[in-house]
């Protein structure tokens, strides 16, 4: 984990809300995986204070870059948007772990929302890694997919609530459609809104598979000191830090309320 500034490679709008930043990152700051977050600081003002975490979507070791993929939300992400190439940003990074991606089971990633980023991230690194990969994303209707060629070069499936591109229904009802076969050799990775990760959960449970899921809460620090990002779980604490134990958690340790 380093503290740094470093400057924007490019910031990029990839659907009406959606935007790809990129940004310099040496490996000698640490290396991200998929699944690990930062901590970025949109300006040196006393507001927006909080610094706000984004997960990776992208490490380019060959160029020393990496990239997250944000969603327009708030103060802090309107002003992320305004970010051009040159401009200075402070990043605590990587923080976090990581998705398990070295399996010798296929994967099926499966991304919702704000949780595309991470998730494309891993299915990459997986398929470059020979591991056979399904790559699930969905969204409310066509007109809010982000730019398609993120994922042109994977097994990808298309879902839209509405069914006006690719898969009519959400991505666990797609899932529901995939051969036992399919499904029984497979592994679960989830990233997305709290009752997708939840209905990921339960068909992995359902059909006796593994699935792990980025659980997503406010985090105001990153490090675990102020407590603010605490999940419930079945372990014997009954709760766990999100920055700090997680992002990434086997599902079946989440108390899904």
């Amino acid at each position: 984990m380093k503290t740094v500034t470093t400057q924007v490679v490019e910031n990029r709008k990839i659907s009406p809300d959606f935007f790809e930043l990129t940004f310099s990152w040496e490996t000698a700051w640490g290396v991200p995986v998929p699944g690990n977050f930062l901590e970025l600081k949109v300006n040196d003002l006393t507001a927006p204070m909080l610094r706000r975490p984004f997960a990776f979507s992208a490490f380019d070791e060959l160029n020393q870059t990496a990239s997250m993929i944000y969603q327009v939300r708030g103060t802090s992400t309107q002003l992320l948007t305004e970010k051009k190439a040159g401009d200075s940003i402070k990043i605590i990074a990587p923080l976090g772990n990581g998705f398990t991606i070295d399996t010798d089971s296929p994967i099926i990633a499966v991304a919702g929302g704000v949780g595309l980023g991470p998730i494309l991230f891993a299915a990459k690194e997986a398929s470059k890694a020979g591991k056979k990969v399904t790559f699930v994303t969905g969204f409310r209707s066509t007109e809010l997919v982000p730019d398609r060629s993120l994922w042109e070069n994977l097994d990808a499936v298309l879902c839209t609530d509405n069914g006006s591109e690719g898969f009519a229904g959400n991505v666990v009802q797609y899932l529901s459609t995939l051969p036992e076969s399919q499904i029984k050799e497979s592994v679960i990775i989830s990233c997305g809104p709290t009752p997708m990760l939840r209905a990921c959960h339960f068909f992995a449970e359902q059909n006796g598979i593994d699935c792990e899921v980025s659980m997503e809460e406010l985090m105001a620090c990153g490090i675990g000191a102020c407590m603010g990002c605490v999940c419930e779980t079945k372990t014997e604490s009954g709760l766990a830090r999100v920055c700090k134990e997680g992002p990434i958690f086997k599902s079946e340790v989440i108390k899904w309320n």
